[in-house]
């Protein structure tokens, strides 16, 4: 049974609050009519917060999203979760909570919220993490927002007790990417601290047809279909994002072989979409064909996989290549 995003909107009065929020519950099954909030103006951003057992970390998460000045849109995707987290989130002043009623996966998470979000410049942001005070501001004053150009904001880790200081303009850049493709092929593009127009993500998930690939934990397919159509990939210098630091199981980090995986197949997706439905030019192609053959290389040798791995395994022709198949397998 397909998943479609439900319009049950409940009205909740937060006495700490002092005024109306939203609740919108994603469920499987039929569409339950609603009493819809009043419109507001397009904010200029929306930031994404996914949550998965995130009850010691999603306050900050979202108040630091507050701290990004009112032209912003926050939308909180619970991605199922089993402890705390839903009764934290009840009491945030948050524009939408969206609960998923099954368990999806983070980049499940982001794409519910992406394709519930208003705002014309998108935020991805993990609910164990914190943007920098005032970084989007900053980001909006450049002027290198536009319909065409992504940026990932500089990252480094933080105990979620550090104060965390105000951004200082103008913002440092640490390279451009021209066009967009060439950053995903240069670069590491996992995680998130990514900031781009959601133009780009809807002509993504038009483009696909709503179809990306079933993964575990988000990894660099999004930003990877995304650079695809990008005119421009910013890389900033200036450190906007704060990740939760390694040791947590919940942390990317500490999900190796999931994440080995998840690589993988988000490798191979963006390769077909390239050659499909986003296509691209044979240079893209092959270097994208290239980088994934250089992954399986590597990810065969880590987790001595039997079968030889060949050039001919990664052409798109074999979008169902059991070497492929089996090799995540394995890995998982």
């Amino acid at each position: 049974m397909q998943c479609r995003r439900v319009p049950l909107i409940f009205r909740l009065c937060d006495p700490t609050l002092g005024r109306m929020r939203t609740l919108e519950i994603l469920t499987e099954g039929g569409v339950i009519d609603s009493e819809h909030s009043p419109a507001k103006p397009q904010p200029n951003f929306s930031v994404i917060v996914t949550c998965y057992n995130k009850e010691a970390t999603i306050e900050a998460a979202i108040r630091s999203a507050h701290q990004q000045g009112g032209d912003v849109e926050i939308i909180v995707v619970d991605d199922k979760s089993g402890d705390a987290s839903r009764t934290i989130l009840a009491g945030l002043e948050v524009d939408k909570v969206i609960l998923h009623e099954t368990n999806k996966g983070a980049l499940g998470a982001y794409l519910t919220g992406f394709r519930a979000a208003t705002g014309r410049i998108l935020v991805m942001l993990d609910g164990d993490d914190r943007l920098a005070p005032g970084i989007l501001p900053a980001l909006a004053k450049t002027g290198w927002l536009n319909e065409t150009t992504c940026v990932r904001l500089g990252m480094t880790t933080a105990d979620d007790n550090t104060e965390l200081a105000s951004v200082d303009t103008p913002l440092k850049c640490a390279g451009t990417f021209r066009p967009g493709r060439l950053f995903i092929l240069c670069q590491s593009t996992g995680g998130t601290a990514y900031v781009f127009p959601k133009v780009l993500f809807d002509q993504a998930d038009t483009g696909l047809a709503g179809w990306w690939p079933q993964i575990t934990v988000q990894d660099h397919v999004l930003p990877g279909m995304i650079g695809l159509l990008a005119k421009r990939f910013i890389k900033l210098k200036t450190t906007g994002y704060y990740m939760a630091q390694a040791g947590d199981g919940m942390t990317l980090g500490a999900q190796t072989a999931v994440t080995h995986h998840d690589r993988l197949l988000s490798d191979y997706a963006i390769l077909c979409a390239a050659e499909g439905p986003l296509r691209q030019g044979p240079v893209s192609r092959f270097m994208l064909r290239l980088a994934l053959f250089k992954r399986m290389r590597k990810l065969a040798r880590r987790y001595r996989f039997k079968t030889p791995i060949s050039f001919k395994h990664v052409r798109p022709s074999n979008a169902r290549h059991a070497t492929i198949q089996d090799l995540a397998k394995i890995i998982k």
